[in-house]
């Protein structure tokens, strides 16, 4: 009984604070499912793999679309061993983009590219730009590391 209660409590509350005020977003996305079947050249067992691929977007969070949020990962499972499903997150991080219109800020696990090197981080990176004709850019974070088991 009070399980209904709670969810007209809810619904009527969605109804109620909708009708003020509108918020939405974009948001995007592309999965794709993948099934392998091989043979593992570790242990020489034969493997079949199912895995699922998602890619996600979300904009126009906020008026002037300043704010977004990306991420990409995949869940895969041996379906044939039994070994369990496995995850990998590749990047997924939030982007405030022209705060001041001077400063851009990524946080989360991302891709950074610099001359000293790439990295694969989960940290920030802030962006300084229209100061003249030079920009600076500083990141901080853990490197990632992929092997077969995990991160």
């Amino acid at each position: 009984m009070t399980c209904k209660r709670f969810f007209c409590l809810l619904a009527c509350s969605a109804v109620v604070f909708g009708s003020t005020a509108a918020w939405s977003a974009e948001i995007h996305g592309r999965s794709s499912t993948q099934f392998g079947w091989f043979n593992d050249i570790f242990t020489g067992n034969k493997q079949a793999e199912f895995g699922e691929y998602l890619n996600l977007s979300v904009t126009q969070i906020d008026k002037e679309g300043k704010l977004s949020f990306q991420g990409y990962g995949r869940v895969t499972d041996d379906v044939r061993n039994g070994d369990g499903i496995n995850g990998r997150l590749y990047y997924l991080y939030g982007d405030y983009s022209n705060l001041f219109d001077k400063v851009d800020i990524r946080l989360g696990r991302q891709f950074v590219n610099y001359a000293a090197g790439s990295a694969l981080i989960d940290g920030g990176k802030i962006d300084l730009k229209n100061v003249g004709p030079i920009a600076f850019s500083v990141m901080g974070g853990r490197n990632v590391y992929f092997d077969l088991n995990g991160e």
